[in-house]
């Protein structure tokens, strides 16, 4: 089957300890309050009723959904009820009901505030990563996992809410454990998913049996690169670079078993037809080089003279001009390997020839394969 490398999240610990509190700390000592002070109001239920809806709309506007989502659904509740009970108010008792339910959403909303500063207090590491994990995009790239996340953030803030510091304490190091897991796959999911793609694509035209070295080497280099973004996802430069190179093995694998086919049970004439288009391509490189009497070397010969007669031009254009050193010169491209840009022109990096050459000289005979040797990559 395709080589596909699901970037599925462990199951083990979306759960946390226990249930999701759902009660509020001192909730009758609120509700006791708030009637204490409806028996001295002298506002009226409507005006009781309107102040604590502006109260809780101003309470959202600032985010206490997410810093106090008990205290806030609990207010929502209460104002429904003042809401509901004005519409038949018969008695002094009814009256003191609806206002007394409209003073509970004022009290609930002061103490949604307050636990808002414990959870910038306590919560500081999730807070912070939470951030990170929104300047990276996870909630539009992974959005089932990144809800997930703010599901498990918010029972940890459920349970401050309900006074249950300790236990929050250690679900908060379960929260941390799985956003550093999502920020590594988003990373993955940004980076390396475009090598697996090329690796999967490359398996569509059986690079396992054309180009089983250069697959082989292909499937190691995005190993390395997962495992690597697992235990490094901060080093946002190395992301890039095993990345890129995981994608140039397997563009190689893919271009190795695009070629392949064409030299198997070749006749006489069509081998050499297939030699004299592999000189052409190295005589289009020549050119712009001059190398007099090019054909009359091996394949290998003549990648060498290529390449002998390229580096000592471009040491002497260095010498001659200096500034030209900083500008995408034909010598640079190696370099781009390094550079976090070169990820958007995956092709340059993989112009090393010194791999790609014996490659191409290798298509009619077995010189290539000691390179193309994967547990040496491997090493």
């Amino acid at each position: 089957m395709i080589y596909s490398r699901t970037l599925i999240l462990s199951s083990c610990i979306l759960l946390l300890a226990g249930c999701a509190n759902t009660h509020i700390a001192n909730n009758e000592l609120l509700n006791q309050q708030a009637l204490q002070q409806a028996q001295s109001a002298t506002m009226s239920p409507q005006q009781a009723i309107y102040q604590a809806a502006e109260k809780l709309n101003q309470a959202t506007s600032n985010g206490l959904t997410f810093y106090a989502p008990l205290h806030l659904q609990k207010a929502k509740d209460k104002l429904e009820d003042a809401q509901s009970l004005a519409k038949s108010i018969k008695t002094p008792e009814d009256k003191l009901k609806v206002i007394s339910s409209a003073i509970s959403v004022d009290k609930l909303i002061g103490k949604a505030y307050e636990n808002k500063k414990v959870v910038e207090k306590l919560l500081v590491k999730s807070l912070a990563h939470k951030k990170i994990l929104e300047q990276l995009g996870t909630n539009t790239i992974l959005p089932k996992d990144y809800n997930e996340a703010m599901e498990m953030l918010a029972d940890v803030i459920k349970d401050l809410e309900g006074g249950f510091f300790a236990k929050a304490t250690a679900s908060e190091a379960e929260v941390l454990a799985y956003f550093a897991e999502i920020e590594a796959a988003t990373l993955k999911k940004q980076h390396l998913q475009k090598a697996i793609n090329k690796l999967d694509e490359a398996y569509s035209i059986d690079a396992d049996d054309y180009a089983e070295a250069s697959y082989k080497k292909a499937e190691l280099a995005i190993a390395f690169a997962d495992k690597f973004i697992k235990n490094n996802y901060r080093d946002r430069e190395g992301v890039k670079r095993v990345s890129v190179e995981a994608y140039n093995k397997a563009m190689h694998a893919y271009y190795v078993a695009k070629e392949a086919p064409k030299i198997i049970g070749l006749k006489e004439e069509e081998a050499e037809q297939y030699i004299l288009y592999v000189e052409s391509l190295l005589e289009r490189v020549n050119r712009n080089v001059g190398v007099k009497n090019l054909t009359s070397m091996s394949l290998y010969d003549q990648s060498v003279a290529l390449a002998n007669l390229l580096d000592s031009s471009t040491h002497v254009a260095n010498r001659a001009v200096p500034a030209v050193e900083s500008a995408p010169a034909v010598e640079s491209a190696p370099a781009a390997e390094s550079a976090p840009a070169a990820e958007s022109a995956p092709a340059a990096e993989s112009a090393p020839a010194a791999e790609s050459a014996p490659a191409a000289e290798s298509a009619p005979a077995a010189e290539s394969i000691p390179i193309a040797n994967p547990s040496n990559e491997a090493l």
